[in-house]
């Protein structure tokens, strides 16, 4: 079973009322004299950090025609010199800090705008340089053209790597999305022949124009004092700078204004479907009490359609759900969408069945059943929301303030949101709901689009009278119970033992339930409840069972209720519940707010007692896999994959994929047996993490964890003695359509594992980043991207696996994995450079700190040291580990981690290269 846990309004605008809006006092916002902008707001979660976005209220769509991608190329120059910071010591300077060039320092580039972000630990001088560095970017890039030449060669691999069966379908929507406007003929990436062609004039002349001061604002979120960040800005950015005036494109988006129908396709998609927009004028910002309302009403009309559909699909009236969406096209206007997956190729089904729940909406009504949980699920999210106003993270407020800057939705503070939401919660009526329904599907035009593998040649009238299909009756429902189960016959345990060490609590009972807690109250009404035992895949015979078992059960309810039923008798229980396998254990993961750590408990309880597979799930499982598999065979990256992981692990049945005729041939019996003895069994401990008391969780294991069936003996990991294939090998195909190979490269080496090595292997792995970084990247220009992943795991057997990751041009492969070679040369046989090292364990160091402030990191890491029994070690014993890092360590590691006897290269290529 799986909820909604954040009230989607949350995410998109919660921006509420007084019923006077107002501007969240604690934002501090300002204006230069060169009128740049700044929003200056002080959060303490994670502590001691800081995230800084500079927003340029200039895109693609602010270029001539012989400009076309230059603002992005603008955007990519920033990190090549500025006046400050020659090539590559901007990004070194900020790595020296703690900061990971990718994930908190980058930029990007879209139609309308661009954005750099610096994400960096506050402490001495660092924001004050995060601001020098990002000044340099608005105000002083250089623009060498030797460093221009370099980065065409990186721009027109992004170029390549992007151009996947996504862009190529994009592409074809692009007419009907934004018509004749400017947003049609400038894709962000521009054209690769002024690529080709850039000089550091043209480059100059863009950016003088746009990166202005009045076109700039920074947005500075972090646990920092305001005032020192308002001095720090004033300083670096307070230059007068006049740049040659630019005119504001003509954006306009014009409406269609009647029923159309249109078909893109492509052979690799793997989803068929179809998607109804109806054009609605752009409904502006949430600037008002009235547009806030009307912001929730939407979100009901979301949860609302997918509540039909999961009562249809629970019926086995459909395969496929419905799903709602609203999206704004840059302010010009609004698309109402409404989608749906083809079952074997029956758009006209599909189309007629969302024409038929759309028009029973608008006959009927939704139920009042349905309104009344979907009110229900709000309230209690937004009564979490506000457990947690003051634990927000940073992310959380950069979306507020960019959304202002998006479309002038007030900032609220988060108390205004959460009354405003509750007044509306109360004063919106079912009524309200179903007329802003009828008035979002009755105005304006329809277009219709049918995403295929192959095209379509279908006739608009015939799409046309789907317009009056047959209404379903959306009132036909059945009473349901308060509850999942009845409780109230569970006595309460104690426990037998209980100890407590290093702020961990351990609570044994007499059933041989073990149950491990930590509280941690940085995320406000945020616990994670893990319930395992030991013993996964590796001790399957038949892992595919397991897998459909697991996959199918999690779609069948809880208790006697299927999906809807459970979704609608605990709708008012903030909490989500999601059983899974892998490698080592059987799980139960569930988020819950603290109200309804009870209620997950419950859950859990409810299907450890009676984990089920429902027919309807099976059945629709069946048509839907086997149709989806047949057009996954379509896709080249799927089909590699496939082919790949065959290869890796020599056919071995209980690694392979999942077939065609093992979907066909299994029974509900075989998928209940799996169930019975892994999930509907004893044998379970817990881990609970969060904003949860060591005696509240006591008593409430007393009564839901202590009363499962008990057993004092524990399931072991078994290693099923299956390997991947051994030695040096090549595996290539050549399945792309496009002109590029994406490449693999695995390195494995089963050696003894300890926390120390995995951190010094994580070690190698990031100085292995830097230096691809460095020689493919910046001095070769080969690759966008190209990336080093490690994995040390200690069960069911020791290994270590390191994955580099890259696409390119084909004829550039080998010349990619000879530097690579060199690399690992250099590092095997030369003292690293001390910087990287200290880079790594700056960076490393910053992230452990805002990990430990993360209950669902701890969590992880708590099970994970029963479950490989490890010491659990505490941030500061984890830094010191760290720090005890040398080079020699590091050279020691490469011999052993970058050793290519156990190396394969795997290549996925354009289908017309030459092996």
């Amino acid at each position: 079973m799986r909820k909604i846990l954040i009230f989607l309004f949350f995410i998109t605008a919660i921006f509420g009322e007084d019923i006077k809006f107002k501007t969240d006092e604690n934002l501090l916002h300002g204006s230069l004299k060169n009128g740049l902008n700044y929003y200056i707001f002080k959060n303490q979660t994670p502590k001691n950090s800081a995230e800084i976005y500079m927003y340029v209220k200039a895109g693609s769509t602010n270029e001539n025609d012989d400009e076309q991608g230059l603002a992005h190329f603008s955007e990519h120059m920033m990190f090549n010199g500025t006046k400050d910071f020659n090539k590559n010591e901007l990004i070194t300077k900020l790595e020296s800090l703690g900061v990971k060039f990718g994930a908190e320092l980058n930029g990007a580039t879209s139609f309308d705008k661009t954005f750099y972000k610096i994400h960096i630990k506050n402490e001495g001088e660092n924001i004050a340089t995060a601001l020098k560095v990002l000044r340099n970017m608005a105000f002083d890039g250089l623009f060498l053209q030797s460093d221009i030449d370099g980065e065409k060669g990186i721009i027109i691999e992004e170029e390549r790597m992007r151009n996947g069966v996504g862009m190529r379908i994009f592409k074809q929507e692009i007419p009907y999305l934004f018509g004749k406007s400017i947003y049609s003929k400038r894709l962000p990436i521009g054209k690769m022949d002024i690529i080709k062609s850039a000089t550091d004039e043209k480059l100059k002349n863009f950016y003088h124009k746009n990166y202005k001061p009045e076109n700039i604002s920074l947005i500075c979120v972090g646990d920092f004092d305001e005032k020192v960040v308002k001095n720090l800005i004033k300083a670096e950015f307070s230059r007068d700078i006049k740049g040659a005036e630019n005119l504001a494109p003509n954006r306009k988006i014009d409406f269609f204004n009647r029923f159309v129908l249109f078909n893109v396709y492509d052979n690799e998609i793997q989803n068929e479907s179809v998607n109804i927009y109806f054009e609605d004028r752009f409904r502006g910002g949430i600037v008002d009490f009235e547009s806030f309302k009307d912001n929730i009403k939407m979100q009901y009309i979301r949860r609302l359609i997918d509540l039909i559909s999961e009562r249809r699909n629970a019926n086995n009236e459909s395969f496929y759900k419905i799903g709602f969406d609203n999206s704004n096209l840059f302010n010009q206007k609004e698309l109402n969408i409404f989608t749906k997956n083809v079952l074997n190729g029956d758009f006209k089904g599909a189309t007629s069945d969302i024409f038929s729940i759309m028009n029973g909406v608008r006959k009927f009504g939704f139920s009042k059943q349905d309104f009344d949980g979907a009110k229900s699920e709000f309230l209690s999210q937004n009564e979490s929301f506000y457990a947690a106003k003051n634990t927000q993270n940073n992310s959380f407020y950069l979306h507020k303030i960019a959304q202002f800057l998006d479309d002038k939705s007030v900032i609220l503070s988060n108390e205004d949101s959460y009354k405003f939401t509750r007044i509306a919660l109360n004063e919106i009526t079912l009524e309200d709901v179903n007329e802003k329904f009828r008035q979002i599907t009755g105005n304006g035009g329809i277009l219709v689009e049918l995403i295929s593998q192959k095209k379509l040649n279908e006739k608009e009238s015939d799409y046309a009278k789907f317009l009056l299909a047959k209404p379903y009756d959306t009132q036909n429902l059945q009473k349901l119970p308060s509850a999942l189960i009845d409780d109230s016959n569970l006595s309460m345990q104690k426990p037998i033992g209980e100890k407590s060490e290093n702020g961990i609590n351990i609570f044994e009972f007499a059933n041989g339930a073990k149950v491990v807690h930590k509280e941690i109250s940085d995320k406000k009404d945020e616990i994670y409840i893990s319930a395992f035992k030991k013993g996964g895949f590796s001790n399957f015979k038949n892992t595919k069972i397991a897998r459909l078992a697991v996959m199918i059960s999690n779609e069948s309810g809880l208790g006697g209720f299927n999906n809807y039923e459970t979704n609608i008798i605990t709708a008012n229980e903030n909490f989500s519940l999601n059983k899974s396998l892998n490698d080592i254990c059987v799980e139960y993961n569930s988020l819950s707010s603290k109200k309804d750590v009870s209620n997950a408990l419950k859950a859990i309880f409810a299907d450890i007692k009676n984990a089920k597979i429902d027919e309807n799930a099976t059945s629709r499982f069946r048509r839907v896999w086997i149709d989806e598999n047949r057009k996954n065979m379509q896709n080249a990256d799927f089909k590699f994959v496939k082919e790949l992981n065959d290869f890796m692990w020599q056919n071995d049945p209980k690694k392979t994929y999942i077939s065609e005729n093992d979907v066909r041939n299994f029974t509900n019996r075989d998928l209940q047996k799996f169930l019975d003895e892994n999930f509907k069994s004893a044998g379970f401990d817990f881990v609970i993490v969060g904003d949860i008391s060591k005696n509240e969780v006591k008593k409430l294991a007393g009564k839901y964890i202590a009363n499962l069936n008990g057993t004092q003996k524990r399931s072991e990991i078994s290693d099923d003695g299956i390997r991947a294939i051994s030695g040096r090998q090549n595996f290539k195909r050549k399945y792309l359509k496009e002109n590029i190979a994406k490449t693999q490269i695995f390195l494995r080496n089963e050696t003894k594992f300890s926390l120390k090595e995995a951190y010094i292997l994580n070690a190698l792995s990031e100085i292995l980043n830097v230096k691809m970084r460095e020689l493919v990247r910046e001095e070769n220009s080969l690759v966008y991207n190209i990336s080093s992943g490690v994995k040390f795991k200690k069960l069911p057997y020791s290994e270590a696996v390191t994955v580099i990751s890259f696409s390119s041009e084909p004829k550039n492969v080998d010349k990619i994995v000879q530097f690579l070679y060199s690399i690992f040369d250099e590092l095997k046989t030369q003292k690293v450079n001390e910087k990287y090292l200290e880079n790594f364990k700056k960076q490393k160091n910053v992230e452990l700190a805002k990990n430990f402030q993360n209950p669902e990191f701890l969590q992880n890491m708590i099970k994970n040291s029963i479950i490989s029994d490890e010491p659990f070690l505490n941030l500061e014993e984890l830094e010191k580990l760290i720090q005890s890092i040398n080079t020699d360590d590091i050279k020691r590691a490469a011999k052993v981690y970058l050793d290519t006897k156990n190396f394969l290269i795997s290549t996925n290529t354009f289908e017309k290269t030459k092996f």
